[in-house]
């Protein structure tokens, strides 16, 4: 699981990256280089900004043109789920309860701002914010 948060933060880079959780525990990471032309299948978003988001990637070129899946993006699909952790995500895919996972980085700020610039939506469950604060993110100052 190290392994695999390594290799996606690492590839996100220079290029889209969507891990690939099977059955087994084994897992890849899929690079989508930022160089292709999506806008020429049918299932990509016609905004080029839209086609920046890897969950827009995922849901266009994996989900709907491989796998078939009509409107993964659908809130409350009833194949495809959000999970909270990477974690609950390969213990899902190991017990039987999904037949394959896939994990995404979180959109960066730019990508965040360029759609918000281009007066475009995000598709769903692009973007969940926590309600509390990462630990060590607070810090207070003692007067002394």
């Amino acid at each position: 699981m190290a392994l695999a948060r390594e290799q996606l933060a690492v590839s996100s880079s220079g290029s889209h990256a969507v891990l690939v959780v099977l059955p087994g525990g084994e897992g890849r990471v899929l690079r989508f280089h930022q160089g292709l032309d999506f806008a020429h299948f049918p299932a990509a978003p016609r905004s080029p900004t839209l086609r920046s988001l890897d969950l827009a990637l995922l849901n266009a070129l994996v989900l709907k043109t491989v796998g078939g899946i009509a409107q993964p993006e659908q809130v409350d699909h009833p194949n495809v789920f959000t999970l909270p952790t990477l974690e609950a995500l390969v213990d899902g895919v190991g017990a039987g309860r999904f037949q394959v996972g896939f994990g995404l980085n979180p959109p960066p700020g730019w990508e965040l701002r360029t759609v918000m610039e281009a007066q475009q939506r995000l598709p769903p469950r692009t973007l969940e914010l926590e309600t509390e604060p990462p630990e060590g993110a607070l810090f207070f100052l003692s007067e002394s």
